[in-house]
């Protein structure tokens, strides 16, 4: 794990954000790009969940952008 992203899993639990992982895992991804590499194992199949937390992260993200947005 990069100090970027842990740095920002550390912020993100703070926060009280649900799931901090996955999100800090999106996060650093646009900070550092090349992490994105590392995601997919050797084997053909991706670990079990993986999916699912990748694209539930991304949700938060979103809801999270959007209320902010509107209340300014």
């Amino acid at each position: 794990m990069s100090l970027t992203r842990l740095h920002v899993r550390m912020l993100l639990g703070e926060a009280g954000v649900p799931e901090p992982d996955g999100l800090a895992l999106q996060l650093s991804a646009a900070l550092e790009g090349p992490v994105l590499f590392y995601l997919r194992p050797d084997a053909a199949e991706p670990a079990p969940g993986a999916e699912l937390r990748l694209v539930e992260s991304w949700r938060t993200l979103v809801e999270r952008v959007l209320i902010d947005d509107a209340r300014s």
